[in-house]
């Protein structure tokens, strides 16, 4: 029976404050992105050592990932790159609000039928995920029409660490962070007046619910079921408009951000909400899977994913 671990990720501090980051911030100015990724092998290495929940959240994710894929199991050395990609992702976050991240850096993979509806001025709902970096499509600028984005956060940690993120660099960002705690009729014409202007509406979709167990959808990822909210694919059912999954996945070239059509529209009647909702949960979570076992090193979601609830 899941109970507390459901919301265990919204509990968890991610550990920013303004005078951390600042000096972050400072080492990158005055000593240069060489001088930032070698403090990060000590940030990591703290990490490793004295947070458990998050070194044993490493190891649960990474030893059912390779035992899902008939592997040995993983030594304590890949948890410490996994979380040492993680500060290597906060870095790169950085280097995007200082403006010292190229677009030319990042290369766009199905990003030709999104600008298919971007042309006609239709706004699109896209689900993203904890998978990979997708705060670098800061640097994308919202493509060339730079269309404004809104992204839903769940609490206040994400929308915090953009306002200090633009009292430490002096940047103004041109994403709207929307803090929900549920889908209410507002909400929900709010966003719909946005993707009727051209906008866009980013949501996650690997995190569940921070209130209540309700809107929950358990769903096979890596062999055992794990919890999965309902709340992005009822969202795009009320918008009733095209639906993209995103992942902005690190690779030695630069960053690969991939688009991909879920569906023209998630609109459902209501007699039949139930099995919809289950397939698409299924749907994405299979999706989620796939992307996680080619990039398992960039799944940044420290927590007690599975809720335990397979025990």
């Amino acid at each position: 029976m899941m109970s507390q671990p459901v919301q265990e990720w919204s509990r968890i501090q991610e550990g920013r404050t303004a005078l951390g980051l600042k000096t972050l911030i400072f080492i990158y100015r005055v000593f240069g992105a060489w001088a930032l990724d070698f403090m990060l092998y000590f940030v990591a290495a703290f990490y490793f050592l004295f947070k458990h929940n998050i070194r044993r959240s490493s190891q649960e994710f990474l030893s059912r990932l390779y035992a899902f894929n008939g592997e040995p199991s993983p030594s304590l050395w890949q948890s410490y790159k996994h979380i040492l990609n993680f500060a290597r992702a906060a870095s790169d976050k950085i280097t995007v609000w200082l403006g010292r991240y190229s677009s030319a850096n990042i290369h766009l993979h199905g990003y030709e039928a999104y600008k298919e509806y971007q042309d006609r001025g239709q706004g699109v709902f896209i689900i993203a995920s904890h998978l990979g970096n997708v705060d670098v499509c800061r640097a994308v600028g919202g493509g060339e029409k730079q269309i404004p984005l809104n992204v839903l956060v769940h609490n206040g940690h994400a929308e915090n660490f953009n306002r200090l993120m633009a009292e430490a660099t002096g940047s103004v960002d041109t994403i709207n962070m929307i803090e929900v705690q549920g889908i209410t009729p507002d909400i929900a014409m709010l966003l719909k007046d946005k993707i009727e202007g051209g906008e866009n509406v980013i949501m996650s979709g690997d995190r569940t619910p921070v209130q209540g167990t309700a809107y929950i959808e358990m769903a096979s990822f890596l062999g055992y079921d794990a919890p999965f909210a309902q709340g992005p694919f009822i969202l795009g059912g009320l918008l009733d408009c095209p639906v993209f999954t995103m992942f902005v996945i690190k690779k030695r070239d630069g960053y690969h951000l991939y688009m991909d059509q879920f569906a023209t529209t998630l609109k459902m009647p209501r007699s039949q909400r139930a099995e919809h909702l289950k397939k698409y949960v299924t749907a994405y979570a299979k999706i989620l899977e796939d992307m996680a076992r080619c990039y398992p090193l960039q799944w940044f979601n420290f927590y007690d994913y599975w809720g335990k609830n397979d025990e």
